[in-house]
Order: C-alpha cells, then sequence, then structure tokens
C-alpha cells in the first residue's frame, strides 16, 4: 500500500465520523520470512496487512475501535462501534486531546529492493550464509519488510511515512559449540552474509569443549546483541515518562545526576538515517532528536501526550498504538561509541568473559534496573588478553545502570540492532569492569 492510499483510507474514516474529535491510525505491512533450520530452507511465508485503528473522543468520553478491513462500509462499522463505545465509556480526565497539527521532520528509509523481495532473493542469501559455515548446522531466518503509517485527525493532523527493514538472525551449532550472529538493515543488499557466516563459524570454533567457570563477578566484554537488549530494557522502563511520573523509573528524583559513565550519552532519534521507522508517533506527534542522557547525566524521559500532561511538560513523540496502559518508549535508541577496537578490550583483559549475546531475560526491580537472565551461543574465557576457550552459560543478576557506570572501554563502532522487542538502537560494543554471574549451566 502506498502512503496516498493509507491516507486516503484514513480520510474515509474520519469522513464518516460526525461526533465529537476523531484519530485514525493506518499501519500497512508488505512483509516476506524465510526460515531454515539444519541447513535447509523449511518455510517461506509472505503476509500483506493493513489495520485501521479509530479513536473518537465525545467531551471527555475516549474510546477506539480497530479492523484490517478497509472497505468504505468497514471504516464506517468501525467508526460506529467506536462511538457507542465512547458515549458508554466513563470520563477520562486526564485525556490530553487529541494533537494539533505540527511539521512533520523527514525521516524513514525506503529501499525499493527491499521491499519487492522475493522468496528467491532471501533464498540466494541463507544459501551464501550456509556456505561459509562450511558444514556446520545452521538455522535461522531472513526477513524483508515494507511499512507504511499514516496517522490523521479531525483537528488537522496528516503525518505519513514509511520505512524497510531486513533483518537477520541465525544460530550455528557445532555440537559442543555454537554461534549467533545478527544483522539489521534498511537494505537487503547492506547484510554481507558471506562475513555473517564467517563470523558464525569462527564462534564455534573458538568455543568447542566448553570450560565450566566459577560463579561471581568479572570484567566482561559485551558485543552489541547484548548491549543493544540492556539499553532497550532501560528505555522500556526507565526512560519511560510514565514510570518516572509514578515513581517507578530509577530516573525518578535523580534527573540532573550523573548516573553512568559521563563518557556515554544515549539519545533517541528516529530521524538519523542509521536506523528505522517514521519521524513522528501514533499520536501524530513529530519525533526528533532527544538526549536522555547527556555524558552521564540524567536529562529527561519520552513522553505521550497523556503522561506530559500529568507531568506538566510536553510530549516527546513517543505515543505507541492506543490503548496504551504502558506508556512510551524510545524505539529509535542511540549508544554513543567510543575509540576501543575488540582486538584493544581483549588485549587489556587480563583475565574476563566475553559474552555475544543473553537470552531469556526478565526484570527482576524495575528501579533498580535489575535484570537477570543467561548468555547464549558464544560465551568465552578470556586469559592473558585472548580468548583462550569457551565457557558454558551462566546466568547473571546485573543493574543495567551498573553496568554502564562500570564500563572500562566503547567499542569505536556502532551497529543497528532491531531483533528487539520495543525498536531499534544502534549501538557499540562495551567492556564492563564488573558483571554478576549468580550460577553456572551444565552445556
Amino acid at each position: 500500500m502506498k502512503s496516498a492510499d493509507a491516507l486516503a483510507i484514513a480520510d474515509r474514516a474520519l469522513s464518516v465520523s460526525h461526533e465529537g474529535e476523531t484519530e485514525a491510525v493506518v499501519i500497512s505491512t508488505v512483509s516476506g520470512l524465510t526460515r531454515f533450520a539444519d541447513s535447509a530452507i523449511h518455510q517461506n511465508v509472505y503476509e500483506e496487512n493493513a489495520s485501521v485503528m479509530v479513536r473518537v473522543v465525545i467531551s471527555d468520553r475516549v474510546a477506539g475501535a480497530r479492523t484490517n478491513q478497509v472497505t468504505p462500509n468497514a471504516l464506517e462499522e468501525t467508526v460506529r462501534r467506536a462511538v457507542a463505545t465512547a458515549k458508554m465509556t466513563p470520563p477520562d480526565p486526564d485525556y490530553p486531546g487529541l494533537a494539533p497539527p505540527q511539521p512533520v521532520p523527514p525521516g524513514g528509509r525506503f529501499v525499493d529492493a527491499t521491499a519487492e523481495a522475493t522468496p528467491t532473493d532471501r533464498a540466494s542469501r541463507v544459501r551464501t550464509f550456509v556456505e561459509a559455515t562450511r558444514g556446520l548446522r545452521a538455522a535461522g531466518a531472513l526477513e524483508t519488510e515494507a511499512h507504511e503509517i499514516v496517522v490523521a485527525n479531525s483537528r488537522g493532523v496528516r503525518a505519513s511515512g514509511h520505512f524497510t527493514l531486513t533483518s537477520f538472525v541465525a544460530v550455528v551449532d557445532g555440537g559442543d559449540a555454537t554461534g549467533y550472529v545478527e544483522a539489521s538493515d534498511s537494505a537487503l543488499d547492506a547484510l554481507s552474509m558471506e562475513r555473517l557466516g564467517e563470523r558464525a563459524r569462527t564462534k564455534v570454533s573458538a568455543g568447542r569443549s566448553p570450560r565450566e567457570l566459577a560463579t561471581g563477578q568479572y570484567p566482561v566484554i559485551l558485543e552489541p546483541a547484548a548491549v543493544a537488549l540492556m539499553l532497550n530494557y532501560l528505555g522500556y522502563g526507565t526512560l519511560n515518562g510514565k514510570a518516572v511520573h509514578e515513581g517507578r523509573s530509577y530516573l525518578t528524583g535523580r534527573l540532573g545526576q550523573r548516573i553512568i559513565d559521563e563518557r556515554l550519552s544515549i539519545w533517541d532519534d528516529a530521524t538519523d538515517p542509521r536506523t528505522v521507522g517514521v519521524p513522528f508517533d501514533f499520536e501524530g506527534v513529530p519525533k526528533r532528536k532527544l538526549v536522555l542522557i547527556d555524558r552521564g547525566v540524567a536529562q529527561t524521559a519520552v513522553y505521550d501526550r497523556r503522561t506530559a500532561k500529568l507531568a506538566g511538560t510536553e510530549s516527546t513523540g513517543h505515543a505507541l498504538p492506543q490503548p496504551n496502559a504502558f506508556g512510551p518508549v524510545p524505539t529509535n535508541l542511540f549508544l554513543s561509541t567510543g575509540t576501543a577496537s575488540a582486538e584493544e578490550m581483549l588485549a587489556s583483559t587480563d583475565h574476563g568473559v566475553l559474552i555475544t549475546r543473553f537470552h531469556y531475560v526478565r526484570i527482576v526491580d524495575p528501579v533498580r534496573t535489575t535484570i537477570t537472565g543467561m548468555t547464549r551461543d558464544g560465551t568465552f574465557l578470556i586469559e592473558g588478553g585472548r580468548i583462550v576457550g569457551g565457557v558454558k552459560n551462566l546466568r547473571f543478576n546485573q543493574s543495567i545502570v551498573d553496568t554502564l557506570a562500570s564500563v572500562e572501554a566503547i567499542g569505536a563502532e556502532g551497529v543497528l540492532s532491531a531483533e528487539s522487542f520495543s525498536g531499534a538502537s544502534w549501538v557499540p560494543s562495551l567492556k564492563v569492569r564488573a558483571f554478576n554471574f549468580s550460577s553456572a549451566t551444565t552445556f
């Protein structure tokens, strides 16, 4: 679906709403997914879908309805359901009203070759990856997506944008060791499948005959996949304006204080060409670069219109699709890079652990940003500045803020990670002074 078509659908929904104020959000997605296991493709999936979310405001009563049928009759029925529900809904005194129109900055990278990728296009790239693993058992998925998003309302908002995303994730199995790789970009051709296959094979080779490691605190090198997951959990629960306002965030009462290493800054910027997404939120509020932590000092959180009203501030353009009881979330996070190479991080580590990624992570203490989880698919022992072998996986309990406060070295290169539950992150590798491993596994 083209943006013009999506906008016409939104306008159609608005045109049949005659009571109060109305907002229409249209999300159109075309995606292709190629899955493989045991080094052979076993599934190709193709999907086209469009959904329309209608929100109606009658006085201070708010309700919504949605449909994935875009015919005139279906849109009219969806609006009718939203109106009927609003009339039966209790008043909402905290509702801030629909957003007024504002200029939307440019943003959203759309690559035709990604949007038009065929199963054959994806299969040829999977073949390249599998061949680069040289006989190891490989499993994973390559997905190509094209998204169109439109937000329109009866106050005059007309925000529309599109973007593409290709994402690849794979695990290569060598029997007693596994290797994980992932890659994301707007352009399918930007993914170097041969290099990814070689990297996964190298991890398997380095991790064979994994040894046990005693629990305790160790210096660690976190590769980008691990860093991105921690950063996204920080955005999800700590940089969330609703959590700050309700006292459930580490930032509550700490704005203006240094909370992490002064060499680190964290910001959210959907307009940066290195990330993926559109430059407005699901209320039609423009997104711009928002510095959340500046050289270690907490600056602000992200807000949608409701949480901004409660906090006495302005929306930062981070509303999720409504209704949303959780609050606003940054979906295009960046962590500042440093000057260290991977080789320099290793060489400076006398005794420590290199972590490729985390698995099965859960929040333990949201206020202290403590999470727990497992290492997975590439955990290595470092001795005397080099990797000396694999380590059986370990469970950790660790504060994200403490991790970012005990950084020793910051990678010079950033990597886009879009294999997350809450958007995309651009992050470097990190070397951390102390990381707490609480128990071990047998594998």
